[in-house]
């Protein structure tokens, strides 16, 4: 009798214990992304997956290592029962944005490939009976089509996370605001946005509709003009939302929309978003007074404007570090317009 490779106590800890690994130090640095289905209201954060995936990796791996008990492994055999849901985050990384291509792959492995393996592999094994032949068919498809799987959607996440950062337009946005329905020019008006006890039942996408009222609103106070808003899937740094002078818009992190973004959180971001496109537009109208020839610098009453522009001429040094970054007169002065606007509409709107 051929002795197994490993014992059966230490392939089961094997693995598990070298799928919660995975869970801990790869899937953090390498594997981890945020999931988004609009269609379905799914919408998980980098901590919503790794919390799903600490479930799903030692499972698979589990039932992997039980459905081949029967078999002498070896640490192939682990490293295929480690691969399965490695597979199934590729899967659903690549599903969002080509949901045919991914499925389409599926099936390819999953039918065809299993179909042929199991027709023609053991036509000439009539000897042996029938409970072991069905088990070395599954063994040899298992371990075939985990294979084509990990090479096909290796390169497709890898393509794929090219895209998220070469063409964030495309492959980031979870929703594009309605603003071809909205006017560009809008004149006094009034905030009516669900009250908290509202927000609470709304899903992502109403959420991002109540965002869009209030960028309205914030715009039409600091007299800016309306911009775009965009909920794009995750911002990679952390944030929970940013202002692009480039592109005039305000960018939400939908994760964060769809999960523990209270009502009054909700305002804080995009009131201080919003300041941040009055500061610009601010630093802007100094260049159009240099142009013009005008020293401003020497007069008072663009004091303000020059602290800023300084401001911005730092921003970028200081956004590296997180006390300098608070400290910049940018962020200060939005943060201290958004604490006092959160203020003035919990009073208005009688919240918390």
């Amino acid at each position: 009798m051929k002795k197994r490779k490993i014992t059966l106590g230490g392939y089961f800890l094997l693995s598990i214990g070298v799928s919660v690994l995975i869970i801990h130090t790869a899937l953090p640095y390498y594997c981890l992304t945020s999931i988004a289905f609009p269609g379905w209201n799914i919408y998980w954060s980098y901590a919503d997956v790794q919390k799903r995936m600490f479930i799903l990796f030692p499972m698979m791996s589990f039932l992997g290592a039980l459905s081949t008990i029967k078999k002498r492994v070896n640490f192939e055999d682990v490293f295929l029962n480690v691969s399965a849901p490695v597979i199934w985050l590729l899967f659903l990384k690549v599903l969002q944005y080509h949901a045919v291509l991914a499925i389409g792959t599926m099936l390819f492995a999953g039918i065809i490939f299993g179909y042929v393996w199991s027709r023609f592999s053991f036509r000439n094994k009539k000897v042996l009976n029938r409970s072991k032949k069905v088990r070395l068919i599954y063994y040899g498809c298992r371990r075939r089509i985990i294979y084509v799987l990990l090479v096909t959607f290796t390169p497709m996440v890898i393509w794929v996370n090219y895209q998220e950062s070469e063409q964030s337009e495309k492959y980031l946005m979870a929703f594009k605001s309605l603003q071809s329905e909205r006017a560009s020019e809008q004149q006094n008006i009034e905030l009516n946005i669900a009250n908290e006890e509202q927000w609470k039942q709304l899903n992502a996408e109403e959420r991002f509709l109540e965002m869009t009222k209030l960028v309205d609103y914030e715009c039409n106070k600091l007299h800016v003009g309306s911009i775009d808003v965009f909920a794009i899937k995750e911002i990679t740094d952390g944030r929970l939302g940013y202002y692009d002078s480039n592109a005039e818009a305000v960018y939400i992190n939908v994760a964060y929309l769809n999960n523990s973004c209270s009502l009054p959180e909700a305002v804080h971001i995009i009131a201080h978003e919003c300041y941040h496109r009055y500061t610009d537009k601010v630093i802007e109208s100094l260049t159009y007074l240099e142009e013009a020839g005008m020293n401003y610098e020497a007069l008072e009453y663009y004091h303000d404007a020059v602290v800023l522009k300084e401001a911005a001429s730092t921003y970028y040094l200081d956004s590296l570090e997180y006390d300098t970054y608070n400290e910049n007169e940018l962020e200060r002065q939005a943060e201290q317009y958004a604490d006092t606007e959160v203020e003035l509409l919990k009073e208005k709107f009688e919240w918390g």
